[in-house]
């Protein structure tokens, strides 16, 4: 990338000192944003949802701060995220919650983890919109919360359960 972005700017033609500080800077951030994309993109998630809650994946992206602290958590044990969920539109309330457990990856290990992290989260506004808002955002929360200080102890207690369940169908 440095070659790349060397040759780049050696080919620039010089308007004027100016104007080549500007585009070398440009090139520079336009540079740094793609190989922080780049690294983001090369982890991914493995995780089990259900239909409703995989749609929103798909289409808002898993976005939270500890993303790539938690893939690679998770990579490195070989596991993935299944994701339980429940909502429900009351006369009163909007009401979403999810418990996440792990599992080991791998068509021979069947199950998840006894372990998990549940959380709630409660809406006024009494819609399908904000019942499939309420979701995504909790399960972020939740995942998130993961690669916190608070969550770290549920995280390490999950992935040594995934460890153990693999080495008990060895």
């Amino acid at each position: 990338m440095q070659l790349t972005l060397r040759i780049i700017l050696g080919i620039i033609p010089k308007f004027s000192s100016t104007g080549l500080n500007e585009m070398k800077k440009l090139i520079l951030g336009l540079s740094t944003l793609i190989m922080s994309s780049m690294s983001f993109a090369d982890c991914y998630i493995n995780y089990a949802a259900n239909n409703t809650l995989k749609n929103l994946i798909q289409e808002k992206k898993f976005v939270f701060d500890g993303y790539d602290k938690l893939c690679k958590r998770l990579e490195a044990n070989n596991a993935g995220i299944s994701i339980k969920n429940i909502t429900q539109v009351s006369p009163y309330q909007t009401t979403a919650s999810v418990t996440i457990s792990m599992y080991p990856k791998g068509d021979k290990y069947k199950g998840v983890t006894m372990e998990s992290a549940s959380w709630i989260q409660f809406e006024e506004e009494r819609t399908s919109n904000s019942e499939k808002e309420a979701l995504y955002e909790i399960t972020m929360a939740a995942l998130n919360n993961l690669t916190q200080p608070s969550g770290e102890e549920k995280l390490k207690a999950m992935l040594i359960e995934v460890n153990e369940m693999r080495k008990a169908t060895k």
